[in-house]
């Protein structure tokens, strides 16, 4: 029936066949079917670029770790991300720049010092040292960096230092020593004091070493043993003398009286 304002105006009539609604059902299954294939693979690239998008995030933060560990202190974290990636950057950046301030400061005591430090990792490479190094043997501290003992000094005084450090590391204490190294002026003597340094689970990963150019020291003691020396040996030469001529004057004095 149709129906207007409440009236009844006439009547209607539609004929659907059975396969008109088939083919009606067909189209609204296949459009179904293709809407939610749509979302998925709309959901599915949504999925693929967040994920893309925290890895590289995540693979920066890891390249700037790897790259500070390696001794690039001046890496940083990729902060340009508004999420939690980004924050971690940040808190990252924040404890490098944490770092690096007391490495400075670590560095400006250190050069200050006339003593000669430095640092070996367990791959017998230097990993720091300060500037009184670079003064001694007129390399400059990048280039020392990575090398090792045996790349700076000559086998007999490397193979010397390197043997103290294996003490170090075999029995976990300091230890102190007297080493050679070559200067202009030629060979001079250090006092070493070698030591372990543990990381945050007990484990050795490093040797750290302050030597004293003892050279001047020890040069005034064996003078001054050279000098008591050559004094007592005067000093007995005088007595010899006093005594011999005490003897050849009581002996003239004996001829004398016979005579």
């Amino acid at each position: 029936p149709i129906v207007s304002h409440g009236q009844f105006i006439g009547w209607a009539r539609v004929n659907l066949t059975q396969k008109d609604t088939s083919k009606n059902l067909q189209i609204i299954t296949r459009n179904g079917l293709l809407y939610t294939a749509l979302a998925i693979v709309i959901g599915a690239l949504f999925a693929y670029f967040m994920a893309r998008g925290i890895t590289k995030g995540l693979h920066n933060i890891v390249e700037v770790a790897e790259g500070v560990k390696k001794g690039n202190q001046k890496l940083r974290a990729d902060t340009s991300r508004h999420d939690e990636v980004g924050k971690l950057g940040v808190d990252l950046n924040i404890m490098l720049d944490t770092i690096s301030k007391s490495n400075r400061d670590l560095q400006a005591i250190m050069d200050y010092s006339p003593a000669v430090g430095y640092v070996l990792d367990l791959n017998k490479k230097f990993t720091f040292v300060h500037k009184q190094f670079e003064k001694i043997f007129h390399q400059s501290r990048g280039s020392i960096i990575g090398k090792s003992l045996h790349d700076i000094f000559p086998k007999e005084i490397a193979d010397e230092m390197q043997c103290n450090d294996k003490d170090v590391l075999k029995t976990g204490h300091a230890l102190e020593s007297e080493e050679h190294a070559p200067h202009e002026d030629g060979l001079h003597i250090y006092t070493s004091i070698k030591f372990p340094l543990y990381d945050d689970k007990g484990n050795i990963y490093a040797v750290c070493g302050i030597s004293t150019d003892i050279t001047e020291r020890i040069t005034m003691e064996r003078d001054k043993s050279s000098l008591e020396s050559q004094l007592n040996h005067t000093q007995k030469m005088q007595a010899i003398g006093q005594l011999t001529g005490g003897i050849a004057h009581d002996f003239n004095n004996l001829l004398a009286v016979i005579l």
